[in-house]
């Protein structure tokens, strides 16, 4: 295998799989089409479901080497963290998760788009960093204000006492 390249690389359209560093399979995978006969020894492919027109196609079968769709877990993190900064930004506790959850945004989006629909968690991902953009935002507020109100709290010339107070 070629350096730099996943071992789950799979060639582009007209690429051939020696191409990307990928072994070449023994024997070429040929799908056969519902309408074909079936070769000798094989069970016979059924005929396609009938569509209404308009109705969209709908794949129903997919290559056998595709993994099965997975939920991102970065991306329910970052949905997790929004939601607990959401929770914690009027006490001014939602500034670090919320900060963590934005900082997981990145990774979580890259991953996504590498995984070429083989990760969920798109709308998930959003969600999360929507929250954690208003759990910072809210709790630097609250951590602003409350420092303004004990910087005014402290000023002044000091208590009063009588004359006769040490």
């Amino acid at each position: 295998m070629s350096e730099g390249r996943s071992p789950w690389a799979r060639p582009a359209p007209g690429q051939a799989p020696a191409e990307i560093g990928l072994a070449t399979p023994a024997v070429p995978e040929v799908l056969a089409s519902p309408h074909a006969a079936p070769a000798p020894g094989s069970q016979p492919v059924p005929a396609p479901a009938p569509r209404l027109p308009g109705e969209p196609w709908v794949v129903t079968e997919r290559h056998p080497a595709d993994p099965d769709e997975a939920p991102s877990s970065k991306a329910w993190a970052v949905l997790t963290l929004g939601v607990v900064g959401v929770l914690l930004m009027f006490c001014g506790g939602g500034l670090v998760p919320g900060l963590a959850g934005l900082a997981l945004v990145r990774p979580a989006r890259t991953e996504i788009a590498a995984a070429a629909g083989f990760l969920t968690g798109g709308k998930a991902l959003r969600a999360g960093e929507i929250l954690s953009w208003i759990a910072v935002a809210v709790s630097a507020i609250v951590i602003v204000v409350v420092v303004i109100g004990l910087l005014i709290g402290s000023v002044g010339d000091g208590p009063h006492y009588d004359e006769n107070v040490n």
